[in-house]
Formats: C-alpha cells, structure tokens, sequence
C-alpha cells in the first residue's frame, strides 16, 4: 500500500466525494474549487493511500506554528479497505508530515481549523452549518481516532431550529411585557440614538465581536436597551441570510450589570423572529455541552440535532 502526498485535486475531490457517499457521512460533497481552497494551500498538507494506481484512503491536515497546532482536518478510507490498517499508516503518515513542519506540541480536531468542512443535518434535508466544530461521535473517526491516543477535551453540541412561522415561546413572550414594564425594551440599534454601544464589547471580553459587529452595521442588529438612558445593554447580530435560507449572527452578549433578568433570552429569540419574518428558513449553530449559553438557545426552541468530540494527541 502506497501512502504519499498528493496535490491532485481531482482525485481528492472524486475519493472524498466517493468517500462522503460510502459512508454515509454527514459532510456536504464539495466541487474542485471547495477542495482546492479547503484541502490545498499554504500550511495544509494532503495524503492518498493508493493500492496500485488506485485511491482508496485520504486524509488531511494543516498547522499553524504559531500557536504551535497541527489539525486533522478530514480522515477516510474506503469501506472494503477498513481493518486492513490503511487508515492508521494514513494518520501516521499525515501526523509525521505535520510535525516536520515546525515547532508542533498537538494536534486537534477542534473549530478552529483553519479547515473547515461543511455539513448537513441529516434530518433536514438540505439544512446545514458551515463548519464541523469537532469529530461527529457517531463517526468510526470517532473510535479511530480514540484507537491511535486522541483523547477527548471538549464537547460541543450543534443545534438547529426550523424557523417556519416561528414566535416567541410562551414564558419569552411574558418576559418581554416584564422587562419593558422594568424599562428595558428590544429594539434595533440605532446609531444615532442609543449609547455604549462600543464600551459594551469592554464589558462582555470579547474585542473579536465587537470587530466583526462595526464591520456590519449596515445590517440589522437587535438590542436591549435601557429607555432612562438609552444605553445598550445587551446585543445580537448583526443578522444576514446565507443563500440556502441559514439564518446567521455574529454574537449575543448582556451587560454584567443587566444579567439574570432573561435579557439574553429575549433578544435571541427576538433574532429568530426576526429571520423568520425576512426570509430565513432555519438556523444552525454550536455551543460547548457545558457552556451555559446553551439555555438560551434552548429556551428559543432550539434542538440538539448532533454531538461533536474535540480531540488532542499531545506531542
């Protein structure tokens, strides 16, 4: 069996294609341009296993030296070759070729990947998410990976709602009428009108939001505000629709001193109303199995349609 690294992307378009359709994964086939800006380009890595002159294994990394972080982006093998111990010669492979390119200390399967792979909800047809933030635990990856000292660290949780005709639900909708009785109200961010907007992105941590959100204020973005002062106190958005009818947002964050009243809750749910009534057909999005924001977008409706394992072999 003959592993090396190719930079054919038509045969690795074709196996991972062949590969998607074998074994029922839950990743979007993918054309030449998406193979050749995913899987090929500086600081990624390609390998094939071929038996003679034919594919019947790929798998893909790529690194960054900075953070000192290798990632297997994509690992498969076709099913009459599983057990003969190609996809193990392929992970070595892949990961001594990682580590040659610099000052590696782990390797992840995590979301941030530079690589990031799209797929789709498999109870939905036709619905899904931009990126895999980790290995689907219903996956022989998953196992394989466990097999060859990949250890679990995270996990994270990808949810879906259906935004047909969406309301509030019942207790968001008794929430809203206390909350403007208490003077804060659910509105659109005026630019004009409203202040602390800015300052808010200090109080959540997170300059990285704040960056992407004053890059699109031309797009709606939800907020609560207090009506005595007109200060932003919570945020989502800013709010766009992808082409397949994917409802998108950027972030949501509450102000530390106007936690613990639904605030959150609201102007998420607020969100999807909004989607809904302006052509968005569905959202999708991933939160970590502990990460208490998972209330909110439970208490939204939202369903957790899939389980993915963030991994690390450490070097």
């Amino acid at each position: 069996m003959k592993i090396e690294i190719t930079f054919d992307t038509q045969i690795v378009q074709s196996l991972y294609n062949t590969l998607i359709k074998s074994h029922n994964l839950i990743f979007k086939q993918l054309d030449i341009e998406n193979i050749q800006s995913r899987f090929f380009g500086n600081g990624k890595i390609c390998m094939l296993a071929c038996d003679g002159e034919n594919p019947v294994g790929f798998a893909a990394g790529t690194y960054d030296n900075e953070k000192h972080c290798a990632y297997i982006s994509f690992i498969g093998v076709l099913p009459e070759y599983i057990g003969q111990g190609v996809g193990k010669n392929l992970l070595l492979t892949l990961e001594s070729q990682l580590l040659s390119c610099g000052s590696i200390e782990k390797i992840e399967t995590v979301f941030h990947n530079p690589t990031q792979l799209p797929w789709l909800n498999p109870h939905k047809n036709g619905d899904g998410h931009p990126c895999a933030p980790g290995v689907d635990v219903s996956s022989l990856a998953y196992v394989f990976l466990k097999n060859n000292k990949y250890r679990d660290y995270a996990m994270q949780n990808a949810y879906y709602l259906n935004l047909d005709n969406y309301h509030y639900p019942k207790e968001l909708a008794e929430s809203r009428g206390r909350l403007l009785a208490a003077g804060i109200e659910i509105t659109y961010y005026d630019e004009q009108k409203h202040k602390g907007f800015y300052e808010l992105f200090d109080n959540i941590n997170n300059t990285g939001w704040r960056k992407t959100v004053f890059a699109g204020l031309d797009k709606p973005i939800i907020v609560a505000v207090d009506t005595k002062t007109q200060l932003v106190c919570g945020y989502t958005g800013p709010l766009s629709t992808d082409s397949d009818g994917r409802g998108n947002f950027c972030g949501i964050g509450t102000h530390t001193d106007y936690r613990g009243h639904g605030i959150g809750k609201l102007i998420f749910a607020s969100m999807c109303k909004f989607h809904s009534e302006n052509g968005a057909k569905y959202m999708s999005l991933y939160t970590g199995e502990t990460n208490p924001a998972r209330n909110i977008y439970e208490a939204a409706g939202f369903c957790v349609v899939r389980s993915f394992a963030n991994m690390r072999k450490m070097i």
